[in-house]
């Protein structure tokens, strides 16, 4: 047996004498411990994935290792336990000496998930564990990550997403990661807890391992401070990301948000945010007041249901360095006061809040940690005040910009392992007393994790800020993430018609006005044009709602096909190949918009989630239906026949190439293209139910009474393919029944 570990040992470098096996089969997810050293390894199928580093504690600025000396491994233990969602477990534990302070490490394997938990616990806290070095402790930690996989990731403001091989980039910006291999085997690594102050990174005295942990400006792991990570394997990115993601609301006890889950989500609204023309920008000789009485009155008159209207930084007060001093409006602003706007233009506010002052008088009545350059609240009752005060002016979502800003130009948000937890906790807790919801705006990953602790946290911008013209429109791996965590994903604002004269920006002209508008429905969340009185396109608009501005909606927001990590496992890039779908009573129909590609994108029937290799679609490429005079608009996608996007787009609808496609699997009798004059042509806020029987298929469509609704549906006959057009009025109570006879 020694001498069968030697051989073992000069083979893997350890001879591993624990293996924990995680989902209940072994084989496919496993952890080798060994006891003796607390070495480690991860293995997925079989195979290493990330060989275990050296665990490591930075304690009264001294970093103490397994590897190069002073953390001392005192014992191990096996145990079992159980934990609320994830269920039982299996655990090696072991025990450690850092000097006279404890330290245990834990690898915990579940039963009922393919689920590590990595946690470290320090029993009586330590002291001056700041460090330079990326983080104040390690664990885990890996010294390799296997060459034969590529990671995507999220890091920086708005959580912009990053593919490659090798080094993975993390630190305080950073997020998430999701390794694979080419075959989509994939391996979810993030926090599980303390999500404010939990990174990644590479720390120069450790070896450069990849390390999880406390970031490195911690001053003080308080008795009993434990971190979690959490390992998570699944089958495909995108099925892997949403298993992750449910895995961590579920820990939590969050709800995800719905597409309805409130007004600012479910229906049309109007912004005034960055890249809007009214953005610190009035109608000539008028205040804001009568500007945005006159968008109201321009908007009726061209009969766009707007229902919702958010008012940006423009209206509050500012003091030192341009934060927050009071949230309440400005006389200038508004003279006759919010609620009297509101009255006006009868529909709710969704109202912006950014980082508080160093000067704001809330100090002197709130807990709040003031610093030079801004000040954090750690009091609920602010909160509850100045959410409370703006409900009575017909307030429904507070939007927390410059999430980032008050995270890293401040120290305690970040030495202190629980003041941004507050901070975040307090107001969304007084959100939900006063039943409001909250939308993050520049949210860092960690924010966006932290979210699964917060039900009033129902959204959050997917996007840097637009600008006409700035290509703000790739969104759809940051989608995929915020609908992970249970969010809905905000595009921004944007533009319907170009040019715009007199706008507030460098250039007054939207060159993809049809993208634009595209990208926003596809996100499935909140859709807000923000053109100039005068020149909003009502069409282009419409194609996103009902007449009474109930927004129509795929079931999930538009993602990445995994055939895209598969295309570009070679050269890791971000490639805007989306899909999203809608599934009705056993009708499914899927949306793939593909943008600003340099080279041609094959997509098999078998790529689309929810189909097999003998899958046989009708595909319509809608804008050449629309927009261009081809008569190619309709083609059959199956095993022998794949869809060829092609890189150019047409010039006449945009400046950046892209194409969008509506697929329906081939069926008997009729196959449903749906509401052809709509960006989501099936959807559950337009269709009650559908039902076929031998007189066709019956749709139950619902909308505005009186309103026109028209499905368009293919049938097969005679060796033809039949286009065949039903419209319906609906009646008195927006009900009607639309039939595809065969």
């Amino acid at each position: 047996m020694f001498r069968a570990c030697i051989i073992l040992a000069l083979l893997c470098g350890t001879c591993f004498g624990e293996v924990l096996h995680a989902g209940g089969k072994a084989g496919e997810f496993s952890v080798q411990v060994d006891t003796s050293s607390g070495q480690y390894n991860v293995l997925v199928d079989g195979n290493v994935w990330l060989k275990g580093g050296q665990i490591a504690a930075h304690i009264n600025q001294k970093w103490l290792s397994s590897k190069t000396g002073g953390l001392v491994l005192k014992g191990s233990s096996s145990s079992k336990g159980q934990t609320p969602y994830l269920g039982p477990y299996s655990s090696i534990d072991i025990t450690w000496s850092a000097g006279n302070i404890p330290v245990i490490t834990s690898f915990k394997a579940y039963q009922q998930h393919p689920a590590f938990v990595f946690d470290i616990l320090f029993p009586l806290g330590a002291n001056n564990t700041q460090s330079t070095d990326g983080v104040v402790y390690a664990f885990p930690s890996f010294s390799n990550t296997s060459s034969t996989l590529n990671y995507l990731t999220y890091t920086d403001t708005f959580a912009y997403a990053h593919v490659g091989k090798g080094s993975v980039p993390g630190g305080v910006m950073g997020g998430p990661v999701f390794l694979h291999n080419q075959a989509l085997r994939t391996l979810a690594i993030s926090a599980l807890d303390n999500f404010m102050i939990s990174v990644h990174d590479h720390p120069a005295p450790l070896g450069g391992d990849w390390a999880f942990g406390a970031q490195g400006m911690v001053k003080q792991l308080q008795e009993g401070f434990s971190g979690a990570t959490l390992l998570y394997a699944g089958q495909g990115v995108r099925s892997t990301l949403a298993d992750w993601g449910s895995t961590l609301l579920g820990v939590y006890g969050k709800k995800p948000a719905t597409l309805d889950s409130d007004v600012i989500i479910s229906t049309l609204g109007y912004w005034t945010d960055n890249g809007a023309y009214y953005y610190y920008l009035t109608e000539p000789g008028k205040n804001y007041e009568q500007t945005i009485v006159d968008v109201s009155t321009y908007l009726k008159s061209i009969d766009v249901p707007i229902q919702n209207l958010q008012l940006d930084s423009w209206w509050y007060p500012k003091g030192k360095n341009n934060g927050v001093t009071e949230w309440v409006v400005m006389p200038s602003i508004f003279p006759d006061g919010m609620k009297y706007v509101n009255d006006k233009i009868a529909v709710p506010y969704a109202l912006h809040n950014r980082y508080f002052a160093p000067d704001t008088p809330y100090q002197h009545n709130y807990t709040m940690i003031v610093e030079d350059y801004c000040a954090v609240p750690q009091d609920e009752k602010l909160f509850l005040d100045i959410m409370g005060a703006s409900k009575s002016w017909g307030n429904v979502l507070y939007e927390q910009d410059w999430l980032v800003t008050t995270y890293t130009r401040m120290n305690a948000t970040q030495d202190n392992v629980y003041v941004s937890r507050k901070w975040l906790m307090d107001m969304g807790s007084a959100a939900a007393k006063l039943d409001m919801t909250i939308q993050y705006c520049m949210p860092l990953p960690i924010h966006l994790l932290q979210s699964v602790e917060i039900q009033a946290v129902t959204q959050a911008r997917a996007s840097n800020d637009y600008n006409p013209g700035n290509n703000q429109w790739q969104l759809g791996y940051t989608s995929m993430l915020l609908w992970g965590l249970g969010l809905v994903p905000f595009k921004d604002d944007f533009w319907t018609t170009s040019p715009q004269p007199g706008c507030n920006f460098a250039s007054c002209v939207e060159p993809n006005v049809y993208l634009e508008t595209l990208v926003a429905v596809l996100t499935a969340g909140p859709i807000g044009p923000s053109d100039a009185v005068g020149h909003m396109d009502r069409d282009l608009v419409m194609h996103s709602c009902r007449q009474d501005g109930v927004l129509l909606k795929a079931d999930h927001p538009a993602m990445p096909l995994d055939a895209v990590f598969v295309e570009t496992f070679s050269s890791p890039s971000v490639l805007q190949v989306l899909e999203s779908s809608t599934f009705i009573d056993g009708v499914r129909v899927q949306y793939v918009m593909a943008a600003g590609l340099n080279d041609s994108f094959t997509i098999k029937a078998s790529d689309l989630p929810h189909a097999s290799a003998d899958s046989t679609f009708y595909v319509v490429d809608y804008f050449a239906l629309f927009y261009n005079q081809s008569t190619s608009w309709m083609s059959v996608v199956n095993a022998s026949h794949p869809l060829v996007v092609p890189a150019a787009g047409y010039p006449e609808i945009g400046l950046v190439p892209f194409h969008y496609y509506i697929f329906t699997e081939k069926s008997t009798g009729c196959s449903m293209l749906g509401e052809l004059g709509k960006f989501i042509t099936l959807s559950k806020q337009r269709v009650k139910g559908i039902h076929t029987d031998a007189q066709g298929m019956h749709v139950q469509v619902m909308g505005a009474p009186g309103e026109q609704v028209e499905f368009v549906f293919l049938k097969e006959g005679s060796g033809q393919v039949e286009v065949a057009r039903v419209a319906q009025k609906l009646d008195n109570t927006g009900s009607g029944t639309i039939t595809c006879s065969p």
